[in-house]
C-alpha cells in the first residue's frame, strides 16, 4: 500500500518497535540526533499511530534500545547520547508514557547500545559502543532499573554494537562493526559472568555503520553482517568457531533438526494487565535423548542443555519448566515474553541414549511475528523522506505480513522535524 508519513524530531536515527502500553500492539520509538529527544508513537490499531510524544534523552541521541530494565512488566527505553558520554534510561509508567531520564556515564561519544542479560541473573544489562574511545562500555543491571558502573573493553575505532551467543556456550557475547578501522571485533563472554575477553578483530568493508547477528548459512551458529557506507557494500562474516562440548569437536550427533517451535498460547490477560506471550519452546533432535536431558533435578539436567534468553523482558529464563520424551525437549517459560520479542535459544550439551553429545546450536525466534505465507514476491519501490537513516520491521496491523517503518533526514518546515514513513506491503494475489 501507499506510504504513510508521521512527524518526528530532527534527524531521526534509530527506530525500535515494542508494545509500550501493554495492549498487544507494536508501538514505535525513534531517537533524534539533532533535537536531542526520543519520539514515542503509540499504535492505535490497524497499523495507524497517534501523534508522536517527545521525551528528552540527552544530547546527540544516536543509539536506542528497548527492554524491561526495572522488571515491572513494561518496556523502558535506553539511549546512547554522543555529546554527553552517557547512556540514559527512561522508565515506562505502564501506559506508554515515560518519566525523566536517568544517566549512566560510559565512554566518549557513544553511538549505539544493545540489551542483553550478560551475566545470566535474569536482569537486563546494557552495552554501549563508544565512537570517540574505540571501546565498549558494559553496564550490568543490579535490579530496580539501576546499573553498576561501566566496565570498558577496547575494540576497533568508530564502533557500532550488537550482541548474541557467538560461541554456542549459552551466554551472550558482543560484536562491534568498526567504521574507523574497517574491522569487526568479537568479544566473548567469559564463563557467563558478564566479563569479556580481549577483542578479536576481523577485516570487513570500508566505513562500517551498523551490524547484526543471525544464522545466515543455517549451520546453527551466529554469523555477523555489516553495512558499509564507505564502500556501498555489506560484509558477511561466517562463524567458523570450532565449538567444544564435553571434550568433543563437531560435527556432533544428535543435533537439532528443527528450529525451535514457538507454540503460542492464549495471550489474554486480566483487564489492565500488559499483554504477554506465554510459549512452549520445542527443539527436536535427530536421535532420542538420554533420560537425564528431561530432568529438572540435580545437574546434569535440562537447565544445562537449553539456555533461553529474552531480549526485552527478564533476560535469561531459568527455572524448572522442562519436559519431553523421545527426541523432543520442551521448555515452558514461567516468565512470559513480550509481543514481537526476539528470543535466543542455545542448545549446549544434550546427549543421546547412546551417549553421543550434541553439537552446540544457536537459534533465534520472534514471538507473534505474524502467520503469513512465508514467501517473498517482487515489490515496487516506495517514496520516503530523503536520506533514510533507520528502519524497523514488525506486523503493526496484525494481518500476518511484516510492515516497515523508516526514519529519514530531510527538509521540512521546521529544522527540528523530520518524517517517519510507514510502508505496508500489498499481499500477493492468489
Amino acid at each position: 500500500g501507499a506510504a504513510t508519513n508521521y512527524s518526528i524530531g530532527g534527524w531521526g536515527r534509530i527506530i525500535v518497535a515494542g508494545d509500550l502500553n501493554g495492549d498487544g500492539l507494536l508501538d514505535l520509538a525513534v531517537s533524534n540526533w539533532l533535537s536531542n529527544n526520543v519520539n514515542v508513537l503509540i499504535n492505535t490499531g490497524g497499523g495507524a499511530f497517534a501523534a508522536s510524544v517527545n521525551y528528552v534523552l540527552g544530547a546527540n541521541g544516536m543509539g536506542l534500545t528497548i527492554g524491561d530494565y526495572d522488571n515491572d512488566g513494561d518496556l523502558d527505553l535506553a539511549s546512547a547520547n554522543g555529546a554527553g558520554g552517557t547512556v540514559r534510561v527512561i522508565f515506562n509508567s505502564g501506559a506508554g508514557t515515560f518519566g525523566a531520564a536517568v544517566s549512566y556515564p560510559v565512554g566518549s561519544n557513544p553511538t549505539s547500545v544493545t540489551t542483553g542479560d550478560f551475566n545470566g541473573d535474569g536482569l537486563l544489562d546494557l552495552a554501549a559502543a563508544n565512537n570517540g574511545g574505540s571501546s565498549v562500555s558494559v553496564l550490568l543491571g543490579t535490579g530496580g532499573g539501576a546499573f553498576a558502573a561501566a566496565v570498558n573493553y577496547t575494540v576497533g575505532s568508530g564502533p557500532y554494537i550488537t550482541s548474541g551467543d557467538f560461541d554456542g556456550d549459552g551466554d551472550i557475547d558482543l560484536a562491534t562493526a568498526n567504521g574507523g578501522s574497517n574491522t569487526v571485533s568479537i568479544l566473548i563472554n567469559t564463563s557467563g559472568a558478564g566479563t569479556f575477553s580481549t577483542a578479536v578483530n576481523y577485516a570487513a568493508g570500508a566505513g562500517l555503520q551498523s551490524v547484526v547477528a543471525a544464522d545466515l548459512d543455517g549451520d546453527g551458529d551466529l554469523d555477523v553482517a555489516t553495512a558499509n557506507s564507505g564502500s556501498n557494500s555489506a560484509s558477511i562474516l561466517f562463524n567458523t568457531t570450532p565449538m567444544n562440548v564435553l571434550g568433543n569437536l563437531p560435527p556432533f550427533t544428535p543435533r537439532p533438526t528443527t528450529t525451535p517451535l514457538m507454540n503460542t498460547m492464549n495471550v489474554g490477560t486480566p483487564s489492565g494487565s500488559p499483554v504477554k506471550v506465554p510459549t512452549n519452546i520445542d527443539v527436536t533432535f535427530s536421535q532420542n535423548l538420554a533420560p537425564w536431558v528431561f530432568t529438572n533435578g540435580a545437574s546434569p539436567n535440562a537447565r544445562d542443555v537449553m539456555k533461553v534468553f529474552g531480549t526485552t523482558s527478564r533476560g535469561y529464563r531459568s527455572g524448572t519448566g522442562f519436559s519431553g520424551a523421545g527426541a523432543t525437549l520442551t521448555f515452558t517459560t514461567t516468565a512470559n515474553f513480550n509481543p514481537g520479542e526476539q528470543v535466543w535459544v542455545t542448545v549446549t550439551n544434550a546427549q543421546s541414549t547412546g551417549g553421543a553429545n550434541t553439537r552446540p546450536f544457536v537459534m533465534g525466534v520472534q514471538t507473534r511475528a505474524g502467520v503469513g505465507p512465508a514467501t517473498f514476491f517482487p515489490m515496487p519501490g516506495y517514496a520516503t523522506g530523503s536520506t533514510s537513516t533507520g528502519a524497523a520491521t514488525g506486523d503493526f496491523n496484525y494481518d500476518g505480513y511484516l510492515d516497515q517503518f523508516e526514519t529519514a533526514r530531510s527538509s521540512s518546515p521546521s529544522p527540528f522535524k523530520s518524517p517517519a514513513t510507514m510502508i505496508r506491503p500489498q499481499p500477493p494475489m492468489e
